[in-house]
């Protein structure tokens, strides 16, 4: 399995998952690359393929951060130029570990509070920049600002 940002990524915790009829096998993955935290979900064997995924989608979004209020941040990468966009609990600590995975100095553009799927629609609305994963080429800067 691969990080959006093509990193390699660890399981440190699977655990099977039996929200209402769905049965899943819940894994927690950390990219090796970025240190980004996700957590992936696939049907148990012998499941009814058919079966509702309305609770195990719901389950999901609790274990994914989904809702949670944080920290949506905008940093840019002083050697590349490169924007990244992303959401942390912890925003100082998750642009050290940023600083650690790419061997390069970031800088902080923009921070405010906002949750998973506020990120999710920054993403969606600077799409046609995309570079790599969350990140983005220095084009958004001009609408962030705005």
């Amino acid at each position: 399995m691969r990080c959006s940002c093509g990193g390699a990524t660890t399981v440190y915790e699977s655990r099977e998952v039996k929200p209402g009829a769905v049965s899943a096998r819940m894994r927690t993955c950390r990219c090796t690359v970025c240190g980004s935290k996700f957590k992936t979900f696939e049907m148990v064997r012998g499941q009814d393929p058919d079966a509702p995924l309305a609770s195990l989608i719901e389950q999901a979004s609790r274990f994914s951060g989904a809702g949670q209020d944080g920290w949506v941040y905008v940093i840019q990468n002083v050697d590349t130029r490169r924007v990244k966009i992303g959401w942390s609990a912890t925003p100082v600590r998750r642009f050290r570990n940023i600083e650690t995975a790419i061997g390069s100095r970031v800088i902080p553009i923009k921070v405010t509070r906002g949750t998973v799927e506020d990120e999710r629609a920054l993403h969606r609305r600077f799409a046609k920049h995309r570079v790599l994963g969350e990140w983005f080429a220095e084009a958004v800067l001009q609408e962030i600002e705005r």
